[in-house]
């Protein structure tokens, strides 16, 4: 899903109630993972009025000094070294999460999924 201005959405997760919208990076975090973050939650809040919308942010870690914008920002950091299990799989087309078994997505059915 693409906000129409910085870019699209890594992943995206509508529950009954909440959305939770989902930032992967292969690096460290930035200041401006975050700020990116923070736009496609503020986007969807637009879209969903009424709905909580939560942000978390997936890399290798977070510095100190960036962890206090991250609270301003009521943004989750997850580290994929210690809180996240590698063991699922993201379809590169669609990004949604399969199971870490299958072979193809089972809601675009292409075969190519992220590397992790």
């Amino acid at each position: 899903m693409s906000n129409g201005t910085i870019g699209y959405i890594d992943i995206i997760y509508f529950k009954e109630h909440e959305i939770v919208v989902i930032e992967i990076k292969r690096e460290a975090i930035i200041k401006k993972d975050l700020s990116q973050l923070s736009e496609y939650v503020h986007c969807i809040k637009k879209l969903y009025p009424g709905k909580i919308v939560r942000g978390i942010l997936i890399g290798q870690y977070l510095d100190d000094n960036l962890k206090v914008f991250l609270d301003l920002m009521g943004l989750t950091f997850k580290s994929y070294f210690y809180d996240i299990p590698l063991r699922l799989k993201i379809c590169d087309k669609c990004r949604k999460v399969v199971g870490i078994n299958q072979n193809n997505c089972n809601w675009c059915n292409s075969e190519d999924f992220l590397p992790f």
